[in-house]
């Protein structure tokens, strides 16, 4: 059935023993048994940082901690991708409250496999004595952290006696898949993800050892299982029928008093939670646009491409058409005319208009727009959809490009760069000498890249290509200096 040994059952049922002795036998045997679905998570989720509370409030709420101030920050997913993984961390804890940072969220389902081992966290540390200072996830402070192998076990072990048992079970291996066709191609997808630090059939070994030691009913048993995965409902039937032989045994090896003294267990499905108004913070105001002030040209579009696109779809319906007729007439009347009714709807559609958008961003503009909403710069004309951007610019005598840039109409530009004639080849702008740049590879500090030849100071990574802060272009590092440097 499976590897896992008698060495190890023994192992985890006194682990579980001892958890029992610490905190009392009344959860392993009463809490209520989570299960991932609407039963066990009647709240009305949202994909973003609010669903994301609501969830960890609920498993605080099973695990007797409801009375702590849940706060979330970060950044969520919209939850679309169903190969998304979710990841949320303990950033601050005390006995008032605790703080979640939220780096991305996956699929509706798999939110409360991840945070059942964050609440069991915090229940931990809760429990272990007064908080004196922040809990603090060593793996997010330090990138090449190595987690405690056995404090994680301990973790994932404290969920299984919180009653997420079947949680930790149904995360201990997530596999999923997709595919879609590109073309005359198929594309799949796929990923296999562990949550926790129990390994599935030890995490089924546990489930089934807590129902087994309350003596649960095979319709419970049959609902529990269909949450699981086909090898994990195998593995559960399987420890659920064996530990069933001697019951008093298991009983004993847990440390568990006898049944008559137990308090009844809680099987009825929970009420939604009320709702306390948190919302997610306000979002910090957008960043300037990058081309705020510059001058920029309406693009002006037409619908040529669209009804030649049309005209020849409707073009092969013709000529199918015409080979179902078997007129030798009619076809080679379609060969002539159809290509032409397509070239005539592009022309007709070149002299319908469709909008204008910017030269510089392609952002759609209304006809009253004098300021481009998407990168901020102000509309100086017109220019059609062919023509080139700069190449209008520099028609336009009042605008300084990369052809006419005059050093001093820049107040904060760097003197030594000016000397030297380094300028962005896209809109001119001079390097006033702040550190704009970061390395994509170590994530370090920000760097001036003309004080280290376009190399990372700090991991010595060589940058072909400089991004301009102003106008948002992509050069290569070169353009930017005078051709006799």
């Amino acid at each position: 059935m499976t590897e896992l040994g008698q060495d190890e059952r023994a192992q985890l049922l006194d682990r579980m023993r001892g958890l029992i002795a610490r905190w009392g036998h009344e959860t392993w045997v009463a809490a209520p048994i989570v299960e991932p679905s609407d039963r066990g998570f009647p709240d009305a989720y949202t994909p973003d940082l609010r669903g994301v509370r609501t969830v960890m409030r609920r498993l605080l709420t099973y695990a007797g901690l409801g009375g702590l101030e849940v706060d979330v920050e970060g950044q969520a997913r919209s939850g679309l991708d169903r190969l998304a993984e979710t990841v949320c961390v303990v950033a601050g804890l005390d006995e008032r409250g605790v703080d979640l940072h939220v780096y991305a969220e996956g699929p509706a389902e798999d939110v409360p496999l991840t945070l059942a081992h964050e609440a069991a966290r915090i229940y931990r540390e809760l429990r272990s004595g007064p908080v004196q200072h922040p809990y603090r996830a060593p793996a997010f402070e330090d990138a090449e952290a190595i987690p405690d192998e056995e404090l994680e076990e301990e973790v994932s072990l404290t969920a299984c006696y919180l009653g997420f048992g079947l949680l930790v079970a149904k995360g201990a291996h997530v596999y999923r898949a997709e595919g879609e066709m590109t073309g005359y191609v198929a594309v799949t997808r796929w990923v296999h993800r562990c949550l926790g630090a129990l390994a599935p059939d030890e995490a089924c070994f546990l489930l089934a050892a807590q129902l087994v030691a309350r003596d649960v009913e095979p319709e419970r048993l049959a609902r529990y299982r269909a949450h699981l995965g086909p090898n994990e409902a195998r593995w559960l039937d399987g420890f659920v029928t064996e530990l069933s032989e001697d019951r008093d045994a298991l009983l004993d090896a847990l440390g568990l008093p006898p049944p008559d003294g137990w308090r009844d267990e809680e099987t009825a499905p929970p009420e939604p939670l009320v709702d306390d108004g948190w919302r997610p913070p306000t979002p910090p105001p957008p960043e300037r646009a990058v081309n705020a002030g510059r001058p920029v040209l309406r693009r002006r579009q037409h619908r040529g491409w669209s009804l030649a696109t049309s005209a020849g779809f409707l073009s092969i319906f013709g000529f199918v058409a015409a080979l179902i007729s078997g007129s030798s007439t009619v076809i080679r009347a379609a060969l002539f005319v159809l290509p032409v009714l397509t070239v005539a709807a592009y022309f007709l559609g070149k002299r319908i208009r469709r909008g204008d958008i910017c030269s510089h961003c392609e952002t759609p503009l209304r006809a009253a727009s004098e300021v481009c909403p998407g990168c901020g710069g102000a509309i100086r004309g017109a220019i059609g959809p062919d023509e080139s951007h700069l190449a209008a610019l520099e028609r336009m005598r009042d605008v300084a490009t990369f052809s006419g840039a005059i050093a001093g109409d820049q107040a904060d530009a760097d003197p030594r760069y000016v000397e030297r004639g380094v300028k962005c080849p896209c809109c001119a702008w001079i390097p006033d000498g702040a550190h704009h740049w970061q390395c994509h590879a170590c994530e370090g500090e920000a760097f001036n890249t003309f004080e280290h030849g376009g190399q990372c100071p700090h991991c010595e990574e060589v940058f072909d290509d400089t991004l301009c802060p102003r106008c948002d272009h992509m050069s290569p590092y070169d353009w930017w200096w005078p051709a006799e440097d």
